[in-house]
């Protein structure tokens, strides 16, 4: 498995400013969720989220905008690992004020953000694989960050 993927659709209750605008908060909070099937599958709990080492947006996301969240292991530790999380708009609104239902496929997806971040599974806690470490997504960065990367 090359990245885990959680799909879904923005609604009324994620829009936070004028013209139906998504806060970027709400991104990351997405990121985090989807993150949280690493810990699941690799100690059979969700673990604790201890840094966000690094964060990047880049398109604004809107009422009705699906979005494709991909995430994916980048290094093991003991207790802690680091995951990398992507963000894709899929599909978008054709008129951004939510008046009509009409779409528009975006091929290929636009790159809304991007995340690193460092989860913990405490040891009291941890309850073993849950599924083969095989089959956990897992692209390693070999300590190379890619937002320091030119």
């Amino acid at each position: 498995m090359e990245r885990g993927t959680m799909r879904l659709r923005m609604g009324v209750a994620d829009t936070h400013y004028a013209g139906n605008l998504v806060a970027g908060a709400r991104i990351i909070e997405l990121m985090d969720d989807a993150g949280t099937e690493l810990p699941i599958m690799a100690g059979g709990d969700e673990g604790l989220l201890a840094c966000w080492k690094h964060v990047e947006q880049y398109v604004p996301v809107y009422l009705g905008d699906y979005l494709e969240i991909r995430t994916w292991v980048s290094r093991w530790g003991n207790t802690s690992f680091d995951w990398e999380a992507e963000v894709y708009k899929v599909c978008e609104l054709v008129d951004k004020s939510g008046k009509s239902s009409a779409c528009n496929i975006i091929e290929p997806p636009a790159l809304v953000a991007k995340g690193s971040y460092v989860g913990v599974i405490p040891r009291e806690l941890n309850r073993g694989f849950q599924v083969p470490k095989e089959e956990i997504p897992f692209i390693p960065h070999n300590g190379e960050n890619w937002w320091e990367k030119k």
